[in-house]
């Protein structure tokens, strides 16, 4: 889960143009544009992997914002620009298993665009993510994919 001292890599992040807000800003005024962004939200989990950019090999690579109204799940995820492609995958499939045999949830629901159907479908090799259906022009980009996997709730 988030905490105040994830705040420096946060800073970081945004250094590396890794979240969709103004150029520079003060800490301070990032600190409160984040929390605007991600406040709203009832959780929000910093998610770790293994990166040679860390001193110590291991640190945070992305930030992941969920709704839920107690059942169904529903996260987004906003990679860090130093994150790999091995770090996605490792951290996307960790994340599903964790949604998979958490105790809280009743249903983990991913919606997404053509642009990443390809991605999301690919955890179903790994059984954390299943293709449910398509919404006919969902979104201003297309058609939207519907991906979900039960809790144990």
């Amino acid at each position: 889960m988030y905490e105040s001292r994830d705040n420096g890599f946060l800073w970081a992040a945004y250094l590396k143009k890794s979240f969709d807000l103004p150029e520079n800003l003060s800490q301070e005024r990032f600190l409160e544009a984040v929390a605007e962004k991600f406040g709203n939200f009832p959780l929000v989990y910093v998610v770790e992997d293994d990166n040679k950019g860390y001193r110590g090999g291991r640190g945070i690579v992305a930030l992941v914002p969920v709704w839920t109204d107690g059942w169904v799940f529903e996260p987004s995820v906003k990679f860090f620009g130093w994150a790999t492609k091995r770090n996605i995958l490792r951290s996307t499939v960790a994340f599903f298993q964790m949604m998979r045999h958490e105790k809280s949830v009743g249903a983990c629901l991913v919606k997404t665009t053509k642009a990443d159907f390809r991605y999301m479908k690919h955890m179903e090799k790994y059984g954390v993510l299943y293709v449910r259906g398509r919404v006919p022009r969902g979104c201003p980009e297309g058609d939207v994919y519907v991906f979900s996997i039960e809790g144990k709730k």
